[in-house]
């Protein structure tokens, strides 16, 4: 399991690509920045609960999302 040092250092290391991205002219609502907003979503997450918070909150297994899909 990482460290907190370690999950601020993913953090920063992703918020640094995020930044680069975008003073690069990258579009945000463009396919490349997807992978790049997920790290730095999960990234923060993962600090998050350092500190007894969750930014992602967990998916229900029957949520009518996933109901919708069994009865697809």
């Amino acid at each position: 399991m990482p460290s907190t040092q370690e999950k601020a250092t993913r953090l920063q290391q992703a918020t640094t690509k995020a930044q680069a991205f975008l003073v690069a002219g990258g579009d945000l609502k463009s396919a490349a920045a997807v992978p790049i907003g997920l790290e730095l979503i999960h990234a923060y997450d993962e600090l998050a609960k350092e500190f007894g918070d969750r930014i992602l909150k967990p998916v229900e297994e029957s949520s009518p999302a996933q109901q919708g899909l069994k009865n697809a």
